[in-house]
């Protein structure tokens, strides 16, 4: 009988199982406060103290997440968009008083108010990063400035400031403005000048500039327009003027400013501006304080330089001593709208003698104002006397 021997051979098979990592933190203890974080091992911590009071054999206990809000805050003209997780800039035609505490809400904007829904709901615009009800502003109408026929500007929503100006006015009035010389003129070097010294002996281009009354003068920078002014020699002084090239800066009180000045001759010489005329345009008002320039060896030569020191070393140079006093007397001066102002008519009364006109101030009136007639009309033998009657051409009896 022939047996058959088998050979058992054991082949071992190795088995692939799920490989665990350890997490990256260890602790000895249990949160305080319950709270388990992200990637720890708590060793030796699972007890029916830590996990709710569980502990039977095959029970369950369940971790469930917790979550809090990021709190966010957002600065006037600042907001929270709807969805999104950083806040951002104001939106045009709305403002944004800024807020503390908000959150991510995928539903609404936090923060964000519409100009539409402020007073008679008709301001409407803001400008990115509108951080106040003030900020919301309508075009202006011709009812924001009186007596003016086109506007420009906005009116702003309750106490913001209004840009309203005039660019044309109806008959009888005019615009009127104080121009913002320091943006205007700023550092142009001025192109000519026009000047008629204080004690009359010296004039420069009076012709051309018109300059002439004693120590009036011009300052032409060409297409930025022409300044008009007066220069003044005064009893009243600076002590020790002196400028510093390194700061660009006088020492003293160098720009001192006086709205009245001695009526006595003296040495120290004195600007003041009372006009600017833009390039093809009319002299608009201004009204500046007199404003200190330089001091002189006697009243004598202060009364026959101070004229061309105004226009020309303190006005129309570009050295850093002139842009300085330039920048002092722009500086008295303050900008304001365009705004329609009543004309002035002159009136001239035939058969009235000055005397008489001059006696009731009747030779001029104001649009919509009063008319004054001369105290007396001349007494012409034979006729008597019925009244004025205005006329656009003169009468030759």
């Amino acid at each position: 009988m022939n047996k058959k021997l088998f050979l058992t051979s054991m082949l071992v098979l190795g088995v692939t199982g799920p490989v665990f990592a350890e997490p990256a933190n260890t602790s000895n203890s249990f949160p305080g406060d319950g709270l388990m974080q992200e990637d720890y091992t708590y060793v030796g911590q699972a007890n029916s103290t830590n996990m709710a009071g569980v502990y039977n054999d095959g029970a369950t206990v369940y971790a469930n997440a917790e979550y809090e809000w990021i709190s966010l805050n957002a600065a006037p003209g600042e907001y929270l968009p709807q969805g999104a997780t950083s806040v951002a800039s104001c939106t045009a035609g709305n403002f944004c008083l800024g807020m503390s505490g908000i959150h991510y809400d995928n539903t609404q904007d936090q923060g964000l108010t519409a100009c539409s829904t402020l007073g008679d709901n008709t301001y409407t615009q803001s400008a990115v990063g509108a951080s106040a009800e003030t900020d919301c502003y309508k075009a202006c109408t011709t009812a924001n400035v009186l007596h003016s026929s086109a506007v420009t500007g906005n009116d702003y929503y309750g106490a913001g400031t209004d840009t309203c100006e005039a660019t044309a006015c109806v008959n009888g009035y005019h615009i009127e403005s104080t121009p913002d010389l320091a943006t205007i003129i700023g550092n142009t070097t001025g192109t000519d000048t026009g000047f008629q010294s204080i004690d009359g002996n010296e004039a420069w281009n009076a012709d051309i500039y018109g300059t002439t009354h004693n120590g009036e003068f011009v300052v032409d920078y060409g297409n930025t327009g022409k300044l008009h002014g007066y220069a003044k020699c005064s009893t009243t002084g600076v002590a020790n003027p002196w400028f510093d090239n390194n700061s660009n800066t006088f020492e003293s009180d160098h720009f001192k400013q006086s709205n009245e000045l001695s009526a006595t001759s003296g040495k120290y010489c004195w600007c003041m501006l009372d006009g600017y005329t833009p390039l093809n345009g009319s002299m608009q008002s201004l009204s500046s304080p007199w404003v200190f320039s330089s001091e002189w060896a006697d009243a004598s030569e202060c009364e026959s330089s101070c004229a061309n020191d105004c226009s020309v070393d303190s006005l129309s140079y570009n050295f850093p001593e002139s842009l300085a006093f330039r920048a002092a007397i722009f500086g008295t001066i303050q900008p304001s709208a365009a705004t329609c102002e009543a004309n002035t008519i002159n009136i001239v009364w035939n058969h009235a003698t000055q005397q008489d006109i001059d006696a009731n101030n009747a030779s001029m009136c104001v649009y919509d104002g009063d008319i004054r007639t001369p105290a007396a009309a001349e007494t012409i033998t034979g006729k008597t006397f019925t009244g004025w009657r205005f006329s656009t051409t003169q009468s030759q009896d």
